[in-house]
């Protein structure tokens, strides 16, 4: 309820506070740099929309994204016949995971981190000019949303790291994504 609380206080205030009101430590509130600002504010436009079921859709419909994003990628780069390994894993990791997968701002990076997967994949193996331009734009686009939805988007940037290192022998590769 902390990020409702939280979107709450931006939407009563009209901007990001500045102050950390909601610590849990003792004493005068402290300079807060919320780095999850949009997440917050959309979690509880959200709430006050559609209530806590609206909540439920949006962590669905991104798990959903999440899970076709990676299953695309694995078609990209995997034989035809091994792509049903993805859903299978996603659908054991399942249980482990359900506990953990509540509406919080982290359901935003891993579908952000799936979508960056893809891109990078498509940027590494398109040779249309047109194609690998739509996906830096839409990347760049995407990490600007992450760097204000979720702290995990120095993933995004260890991702392209990753992705250079792979394409490091190919220099027209490499300049595409740097």
């Amino acid at each position: 309820f902390g990020h409702l609380a939280q979107g709450r206080q931006i939407v009563q205030l009209g901007r990001v506070p500045l102050l950390d009101t909601w610590s849990l430590l003792p004493g005068p509130a402290r300079p807060w740099h919320n780095y999850e600002w949009l997440s917050d504010w959309l979690f509880y436009g959200l709430y006050r929309a559609a209530g806590p079921g609206g909540l439920h859709a949006l962590k669905w419909v991104l798990s959903g994204l999440l899970a076709w994003l990676l299953v695309r990628t694995a078609q990209l780069c995997a034989a035809r016949g091994a792509v049903w390994l993805v859903p299978l894993a996603l659908l054991a990791g399942t249980p482990g995971i359900r506990f953990r997968w509540s509406v919080r701002p982290h359901v935003f990076g891993t579908a952000l981190a799936a979508l960056y997967l893809l891109g990078l994949r498509r940027l590494l193996t398109t040779e249309s000019v047109r194609e690998r331009r739509g996906w830096i734009a839409g990347l760049a686009g995407a990490h600007v949303l992450w760097v204000n939805l979720h702290g995990s988007h120095l993933l995004g940037v260890a991702l392209t790291g990753m992705a250079c290192a792979c394409a490091w022998r190919d220099q027209a590769r490499l300049r595409a994504l740097l």
